[in-house]
């Protein structure tokens, strides 16, 4: 029994000691007056979003949430990756939709 104990405990250790990996990703948008971006579960405002590709870097286990402004709907948000298909995420309520960011 002891030396399950030890072993759960490394396991957990191990655990604790991973650290996060930054992961550069692009959120293209077609109208920047319409969307709010946020990172960090909704805690970090993005800034100056322009027409077009939108390059940020997001700490691997965070989320990318992106909400429509008052009079606006998201219609449709899909995740690219590479060597994966593109997949379409689910958008709730045409006004918001939360992106969990894997390197898997």
């Amino acid at each position: 029994m002891r030396k399950f104990y030890s072993i759960i405990v490394t396991a957990l250790l191990t655990l604790v000691s991973m650290s996060a990996n930054a992961i550069n990703i692009t959120v293209n948008v077609d109208d920047p007056s319409r969307v709010s971006i946020y990172t960090n579960y909704g805690s970090t405002l993005l800034d100056n979003i322009v027409a077009g590709d939108n390059q940020l870097t997001v700490n691997e286990y965070e989320s990318v949430q992106i909400k429509a402004k008052d009079n606006a709907f998201l219609t449709k948000v899909v995740k690219s990756m590479e060597g994966a298909e593109d997949t379409e995420q689910y958008v709730s309520n045409m006004s918001e939709c939360n992106i969990y960011i894997s390197k898997r």
